[in-house]
């Protein structure tokens, strides 16, 4: 593993250990001023994306993720997380159950010299949803 890829791994533990903490100002020393963010939700720059995440600190106040798997290679790193929460806030829609939630998280960040340029991500939303009380899922 080469000394850059260590780096960008170190760099995700950083935001990671930021995340946690509420430390808006060391995660946002993650963060490129534009990131590309693959999804529903394309976040473009630094002061949105911290925006996007205190939104998700104001569904779940006491959210916390711990790292699972941390890989990379190159510029990319990806991660899955293990989240838990308990629902506090408006959910898209949804009112706050007072229910705890326990979902999976997965990303992949392209780092460029030391900040984060872009993202993909993917969290368990159904599993969520489930947990809360708002679908139900067939058995089988």
């Amino acid at each position: 593993m080469t000394e850059r890829t260590e780096r960008n791994k170190e760099l995700i533990r950083e935001l990671t250990e930021a995340w946690n903490a509420r430390d808006r100002e060391r995660m946002g020393a993650t963060y490129a001023d534009e990131i590309r963010v693959h999804g529903p939700d394309e976040v473009r720059t630094r002061t949105e994306m911290l925006d996007a995440e205190w939104g998700h600190f104001d569904t779940f106040p006491d959210v916390e993720a711990t790292t699972e798997h941390l890989i990379a290679e190159d510029d990319l790193v990806v991660v899955r997380w293990s989240v838990t929460g308990t629902h506090e806030g408006e959910l898209r829609g949804i009112d706050p159950t007072g229910k705890e939630v326990t979902y999976e998280e997965w990303a992949m960040y392209r780092v460029e010299d030391g900040e984060i340029t872009e993202m993909w991500a993917q969290a368990d939303a159904l599993g969520v949803f489930e947990q809360l009380g708002v679908v139900d899922l067939p058995s089988g």
